[in-house]
């Protein structure tokens, strides 16, 4: 396999992920990458779906060989690791999964973002810019917290003081961004 075909999905100690196209649809190379991963000291659990290419290898990051293991499996997937401490393999790695999820929002996020601020604009338009999503998303948990707290008989919603919490919480982060911008 060659490095340049592979790319760390996701890295944390004790869980690497990894996406190798070349194993896509290839069961007996899945099959043999996994046992090579399994015979390091400190592998725990190798799993491998071939119809992702996706590699995922958990290891005990506590170990006393646990930074060499990750020389160990970056040379065993193919990634360049030759003369690198073991140290260095593990900041690769922490790189190269920052890279592989930090490529910007998706085309979703974007979407979502620009009908909330439609809506956002809309509701100022309509409450002649004396309230906004930012006040009426909480008021409207308060007041869901106040129904439910008041309802007699038990109904399938949360119980008051988390809509009390959650409009605590979304307050707080909504007029924080406003005062760090002032």
């Amino acid at each position: 396999m060659e490095a340049s075909d592979i790319s760390v999905v996701h890295f944390s100690p004790g869980r690497i992920r990894l996406r190798i196209p070349k194993l896509r649809g290839d069961e007996s190379a899945a099959e043999a990458l996994s046992r090579k991963l399994a015979r390091i000291a400190t592998v725990m659990h190798v799993h491998i779906n071939t119809a992702t290419a996706s590699v995922l290898v958990l290891y005990d990051p506590e170990a006393p060989k646990a930074s060499s293991a990750l020389s160990s499996i970056a040379k065993t997937v193919g990634l360049p690791s030759d003369g690198l401490a073991d140290h260095e393999v593990e900041k690769r790695l922490e790189t190269a999964a920052r890279g592989a999820t930090q490529s910007g929002p998706s085309p979703m996020s974007n979407l979502v973002k620009s009908f909330a601020s439609i809506l956002n604009r809309g509701v100022g338009k309509c409450t002649l810019g004396t309230m906004d999503l930012r006040f009426l998303v909480p008021a409207f948990l308060v007041g869901m917290g106040v129904h439910s707290a008041l309802r007699s008989r038990p109904l399938p919603l949360p119980a008051w003081y988390n809509y009390f919490w959650f409009a605590f919480g979304i307050f707080r982060a909504y007029n924080q961004r406003d005062e760090k911008q002032d």
